[in-house]
């Protein structure tokens, strides 16, 4: 089965995004207009993937940035309190 990248590098890119707005100082380390290219440790397939799509599509001159990801937390929820209510059931 053929692993789909680009869902992968959107919920990667979701993820960035939300690092980033959690530590501001990164982004300041960033280039204005620069293009991030999402790097996985140890995917090479994805990798290489996220390289040719990021070269492919930004201008000009335009300056890249690699984000590399070593590993990510898994995932869970952010619901701080539930209820739940039963309808009566016949």
């Amino acid at each position: 089965m053929e692993r789909d990248l680009h869902s992968m590098n959107e919920m990667l890119i979701g993820e960035v995004n939300q690092y980033l707005s959690e530590h501001p100082s990164v982004i300041e380390q960033i280039p204005r207009g620069a293009v991030i290219v999402v790097q996985v440790t140890d995917d090479p397939e994805f990798n290489e993937w996220s390289e040719r799509m990021a070269k492919a599509n930004r201008e000009l001159n335009q300056p890249l940035v690699y984000f590399k990801i070593r590993a990510l937390a898994p995932p869970h929820s952010r619901i701080l309190g539930a209820e739940l209510t039963t309808s009566g059931v016949s």
